[in-house]
């Protein structure tokens, strides 16, 4: 191989990497909660993630919870208002999320990405054509724990 083919074989690595770069970020500042079938702008409280809300209540003394088993079941809703860096703007910007339990919905600027059932499983969603790339961005994710009292959960 001459001179020149490898000066341009090294080229072209060196851009398909500096345009491939990966930027990893936390995102578990900033959520805010509430528990309630649907949200209500001014109920929202600071959590910090990660986050499980059943252990915040009274625990049930009879169990009859089903697979929440002594812990109360409900909707929860979580909320986030974010700008995003001016070092994201104009990239494909995607939000991981390692697990919501359970089945998730997941929103931005009211528009919905998608939802995921069950819990304990990684997600993700692609935001960027959602995405404010100037101003602010709105996330809400909501996370179904309801009572089931035909299946039972072993701890």
């Amino acid at each position: 191989m001459s001179l020149l083919n490898r000066s341009v074989w090294l080229c072209l690595v060196l851009v398909v990497t500096a345009l491939g770069e990966r930027v990893t970020t936390s995102f578990n500042d900033g959520w805010s909660f509430q528990l309630g079938e649907k949200p209500d702008p001014v109920r929202y409280e600071p959590v910090k993630i990660p986050h499980d809300w059943s252990v915040a209540f009274p625990f049930s003394t009879n169990g009859t919870g089903g697979c929440t088993a002594f812990l109360p079941g409900g909707v929860g809703w979580y909320e986030k208002t974010f700008e995003l860096p001016p070092a994201f703007r104009g990239r494909r910007v995607r939000i991981d999320f390692d697990g919501v339990y359970s089945n998730a919905e997941v929103w931005l600027n009211g528009n919905k990405l998608g939802e995921r059932p069950y819990g304990y499983i990684p997600f993700s969603f692609d935001l960027t054509p959602f995405l404010n790339q100037e101003g602010e961005n709105r996330m809400v994710v909501k996370a179904l724990r309801k009572p089931e009292p035909k299946r039972k959960k072993w701890s």
